[in-house]
C-alpha cells in the first residue's frame, strides 16, 4: 500500500511538472509607433530617388503613359503633379502653334489635346473641383490663343485644342461640378462681361468681338460636345443671364451666317422670310428649351 501510494505521488507529481513545462507562454505584445517620416519613406520605391532623376524617368514616358501612371498611388500623384508644374514641362509639353498647321499637324495636335485632359483628369482626381480647375486652368491661362480676344490671327486652331482638352477634362463630371467649370471659365475670360458688352450694343458694331465670341462659345463649349444633352447644358448656361430679345441676339452670333471675310452678317427679316442661317439659330434654340 505504500508502495503504491507513493508511486502514484510521483506519477501525480510528473504529470504536474510536464503540463507546467508544456503550456505555451502568452508574449505580451509590442507596441510599436510609425512616425511620419517612416511611413513615407518606407512606401514607394521612388522616395529614394533624386526629384531630377525622377522627372529624367517621366521624361522619357509618353503623356497617356504618365496618366496611367498617375493613378499608381497618392505619392506617385504628388510627384506628377509637381513634374507637370514645371516650367520646362509646359515648354515641352504644351503645344503652342496653332497657326497655319497642315491637316496632319491638326490632327495629331487634337489628340494630343485629350491626352493631356486625360493626364489633368488623373492626376487631379483626388482634388476638390475648385482645387482641380485652379490647378489646371493656372498652366493653360498663359497661352494668347485659349484667351478670349487675345487671339486675332485668322484660322487659329486654339479654340477648338481647347475645347478638346477641357470636355476630355470634366468628361462624366456631375451638373454641379459643370456649373463650377462655367463660372470658373467666365471669371478667367471675363465672358459675362465680353458677352454683354455686345449684347447692349447696335448689332454688327463691333464685328470682331462677335466674331471672337461666336469661335470661344463654339468651339471650347458647344461644338465638342459628344451628345445632345451635354450641348444642350452649355447653351442654357450662355443664354440663361439675358433676357429673351438678348438671347435671340446672341442666338445670331453664334449660329448666324458668316461673310466671306469671316464677319457676323446681320440680315433683317423682309415679307416673313428668314435670313440666311435661320435654320442653324432655330434648331438651337429649341434644343435650349
Amino acid at each position: 500500500m505504500v508502495r503504491k501510494t507513493t508511486g502514484n505521488i510521483g506519477r501525480c507529481s510528473w504529470t504536474r511538472r510536464s503540463h507546467h513545462l508544456k503550456a505555451p507562454q502568452r508574449l505580451r505584445p509590442v507596441r510599436t509607433v510609425v512616425t511620419r517620416s517612416q511611413r513615407t519613406s518606407g512606401g514607394c520605391f521612388f522616395n529614394g530617388l533624386p526629384a531630377e532623376v525622377f522627372h529624367m524617368i517621366l521624361d522619357e514616358m509618353s503623356v497617356v503613359d504618365i496618366s496611367v501612371f498617375s493613378m499608381v498611388s497618392k505619392e506617385i500623384t504628388s510627384y506628377i503633379v509637381d513634374y507637370v508644374s514645371s516650367q520646362a514641362w509646359r515648354n515641352k509639353t504644351i503645344i503652342q502653334s496653332f497657326h497655319n498647321p497642315t491637316l496632319l499637324e491638326q490632327r495629331s495636335t487634337l489628340e494630343h489635346y485629350r491626352h493631356l485632359g486625360l493626364l489633368f483628369k488623373r492626376c487631379t482626381l483626388l482634388l476638390p473641383t475648385k482645387d482641380r480647375l485652379k490647378f489646371t486652368f493656372s498652366k493653360f491661362s498663359e497661352i494668347p490663343c485659349f484667351m478670349l480676344e487675345r487671339c486675332l490671327t485668322p484660322d487659329c486652331t486654339g479654340y477648338s485644342r481647347y475645347g478638346v482638352f477641357l470636355q476630355t477634362l470634366i468628361a462624366g463630371w456631375d451638373e454641379l461640378e459643370c456649373h463650377r467649370v462655367f463660372n470658373f471659365l467666365c471669371d478667367q475670360t471675363g465672358l459675362l462681361l465680353k458677352t454683354e458688352a455686345l449684347l447692349t450694343a447696335k448689332p454688327g458694331l463691333k464685328r470682331n468681338q462677335e466674331l471672337q465670341l461666336r469661335l470661344f462659345c463654339r468651339k471650347v463649349l458647344l461644338d465638342p460636345c459628344q451628345n445632345q444633352p451635354d450641348g444642350q447644358f452649355w447653351l442654357v448656361q450662355l443664354l440663361k443671364p439675358w433676357p429673351m430679345v438678348s438671347q435671340a441676339h446672341l442666338l445670331f452670333i453664334l449660329y448666324g451666317p458668316l461673310l466671306h471675310e469671316g464677319e457676323v452678317t446681320f440680315i433683317k427679316q423682309r415679307c416673313g422670310k428668314t435670313s440666311r442661317g435661320g435654320g442653324d439659330i432655330y434648331r438651337a434654340r429649341q434644343a435650349a428649351l
